[in-house]
């Protein structure tokens, strides 16, 4: 039996060594393949897991940048709603302010009650140079035409819309008040031309501008305003005017007028529309000049209409008309008390007078007597 050479064992030859060469490269190859392995499963894991989270980080600030958005978006149309009703309202008001500028107390209470809509405030608009301290002044070319007084409402609303509101307003009650001295100055001048002719008529002093005041007054209880209002009175002023084509001894007779006296006195309403047609007056004015002695049964003239056949303001001119006649001093009667005189005119509602204008007469003799001349004595007790 050989021994081994000494530093030698079994198995620890050359070949041995040859034979465990292969095994070890491929034992390194496994241990590095599962390293390998593993840190590839471990970075596959940390992708997942980074990946996973990424997403979620992405997916929440999408949804927060959306619901910003949309809330920017709702802001937007809210503002949108806003500007459109702030610009609807505005051309609203401008609208109604162009439509009363010929009427100052129709266009001061248009302007409060507008302003008051648009804000839920209490508004106090008024006319003149001197506001007082607590007031907004309205200034129109350098001068100060009016104030408006503002207390409570809508404030965000208001300052939106003041600087639109107060320069148009302004503007208006300027437009107004020169519209109305010009009216004023018209008016002044037909009064003046209405009293040439009562010096005509010696039972008429003063009786044109007291029947436009009344016919006024009941003009305006049956709804007419504005121009309309401004053409009754106009009307009423100059309803006579073809008197002076009338022979003085026929206007003055103290007694009652023969047949064909009767004749002459009927052709004035012809004559008054005739002179006022020249000129550029409205179709009221005309109206009333022709059919203010027309009377509801047909039997009045020159025309004889009858019942609606006959204009209202002509209605109404009439009523006033006769009135004041009534409540006049003629050299063949006293002048009656308002009362009998509403009393009587009453009684002929449905056949010489129109029912609806009596009514308003009656009713504004029931809420303000002394305005239509009543003098009412108190007793003082001792």
């Amino acid at each position: 039996m050989t021994r081994p050479r000494p530093g030698t064992s079994r198995g620890q030859g050359p070949g041995a060594k040859l034979r465990k060469g292969p095994y070890l490269a491929v034992g390194v190859l496994v241990l590095t393949g599962a390293t390998a392995y593993a840190i590839a499963g471990s970075i596959r894991l940390v992708v997942s897991i980074s990946t996973g989270a990424l997403l979620a980080l992405v997916a929440q600030r999408y949804v927060a940048q959306n619901r910003a958005s949309v809330a920017e978006i709702e802001r937007t149309n809210e503002e949108l709603r806003r500007s459109n009703a702030d610009l609807r309202a505005l051309y609203e008001f401008a609208a109604g302010l162009a439509v009363h500028t010929h009427d100052t107390r129709g266009l001061v209470t248009y302007a409060r009650r507008s302003v008051q809509k648009l804000l839920g405030a209490r508004v106090v608009v008024a006319v003149g140079d001197h506001p007082d301290e607590d007031s907004i002044p309205l200034v129109a070319a350098g001068r100060t035409v009016g104030s408006l007084r503002i207390s409570g409402g809508d404030a965000e609303r208001w300052a939106r819309l003041r600087e639109a509101i107060e320069p148009r307003l302004a503007s208006a009650l300027a437009s107004t008040i020169r519209v109305e001295q010009v009216r004023k100055n018209h008016l002044e001048t037909i009064a003046a031309l209405s009293r040439s002719m009562e010096a005509k008529d010696s039972f008429a002093g003063g009786h044109t501008e007291r029947v436009s005041d009344l016919a006024l007054g009941l003009a305006r209880r049956l709804g007419y305003s504005g121009a309309d209002l401004d053409a009754i009175e106009i009307g009423a002023l100059m309803h006579d005017i073809g008197k002076v084509g009338i022979p003085e001894p026929i206007l003055n007779k103290p007694g009652p007028l023969a047949n064909d006296e009767w004749i002459v006195i009927k052709r004035h309403p012809v004559i008054s529309e005739l002179i006022l047609s020249e000129v550029d007056l409205s179709p009221i004015v005309l109206q009333i000049a022709r059919s203010s002695h027309e009377r509801m049964d047909g039997q009045g003239y020159p025309d004889g209409l009858a019942g609606e056949e006959i204009p209202l303001p002509a209605r109404i001119v009439l009523v006033a008309d006769a009135f004041d006649a009534l409540t006049s001093d003629r050299p063949y009667r006293r002048a009656r008390r308002p009362r009998a005189a509403i009393e009587e005119i009453a009684a002929n509602a449905g056949t010489q007078f129109c029912p609806r204008v009596v009514a308003v007469l009656e009713r504004m003799y029931r809420d303000d007597p002394a305005a239509l001349g009543e003098v009412t004595l108190s007793v003082i007790a001792g």
